[in-house]
């Protein structure tokens, strides 16, 4: 089973957090990247950027995308709110609501993605291609729900950049094996450097 996340096109990153021109363009562009790679399954992320570039997928591929909001970035309390700390900070439960801004901890938030990918997992079998649309935040979840080292590890990930696993148990290799991370080779040049660069500076996950 192949697992291939993808994050959304680039957005206005605010309100309802629309595609943006040049993000609805790297959509089309992944998306005309999948229809030559037999997509089996396509989830999405329910915030609308993420939905709307699993639209542009579907249309690639004839596979229609199912709503999984375990694929949203963590959940932050109201933003600018100074009691919340930054995702990687908010490691324990909280003792209540206010020691977190109301906001999802980070271990909460790696079992949430977990479970979704253990779902995949059991239903998935081989020659499947999944295609995860989502968030930045995703991807380090992933890696350290993969990998078990508990390092502050963050990825850096361009606007529809994707990561491809691969799950394959009982090999004695390893159950999972990495084929690339932030592959951005549909995008055109004019697209690729600085969303490579805008990637790079992103230091918090929650920006999604």
């Amino acid at each position: 089973m192949h697992l291939h996340l993808v994050r959304h096109g680039q957005d206005t990153r605010r309100g309802e957090r629309t595609l943006t021109a040049q993000g609805l363009g790297q959509a089309r562009a992944v998306a005309a990247r999948f229809a030559r790679q037999g997509v089996t399954h396509l989830r999405t992320a329910a915030q609308t950027c993420a939905r709307q570039t699993a639209v542009e997928i579907f249309r690639a591929t004839g596979v229609p995308p199912a709503v999984d909001d375990r694929l949203d970035e963590i959940r932050s309390g109201p933003h600018g709110d100074a009691r919340t700390p930054g995702p990687r900070e908010r490691l324990r439960e909280p003792q209540c609501a206010r020691e977190t801004g109301g906001s999802e901890t980070w271990n909460r938030f790696l079992e949430r993605v977990s479970v979704c990918v253990s779902e995949l997992c059991r239903q998935g079998g081989p020659g499947q291609h999944i295609v995860l649309v989502t968030h930045s935040g995703v991807f380090d979840a992933l890696l350290e729900v993969l990998c078990g080292t508990g390092a502050r590890i963050e990825l850096a990930v361009a606007h529809t950049g994707i990561t491809h696993w691969e799950y394959r148990p009982g090999d004695p290799a390893g159950s999972w094996l990495l084929h690339g991370h932030n592959d951005t080779t549909h995008l055109a040049p004019v697209f690729q450097q600085p969303e490579a660069r805008a990637a790079a500076s992103t230091g918090d996950p929650s920006c999604g």
